[in-house]
């Protein structure tokens, strides 16, 4: 929640700028969508219908935990 005001009880706190550090090339995806598996070249959009796609896991969202680490990584770096 924003305010442009002190809280009324309890500690306030204040930020005074943030940066945004560009990663994304620094190592391989993690997380991706639209693909049966990680190194699969047909896209949900290469089946013939919705429920081939979903079948065949082209709608879920995943994930390599494997790589999480390199976001623990880049945090310490920056």
């Amino acid at each position: 929640m924003r305010k442009n005001h002190p809280n009324a009880i309890g500690i306030s706190l204040k930020i005074e700028g943030s940066e945004l550090i560009y990663c994304a090339n620094a190592y391989p995806v993690c997380t991706y969508s639209g693909l049966a598996h990680e190194t699969s070249t047909k896209s949900w959009l290469d089946y013939s219908s919705y429920l081939d796609a979903a079948t065949a896991g082209a709608f879920d969202l995943l994930q390599n935990i494997r790589l999480l680490d390199n976001l623990m990584k880049l945090g310490i770096e920056g």
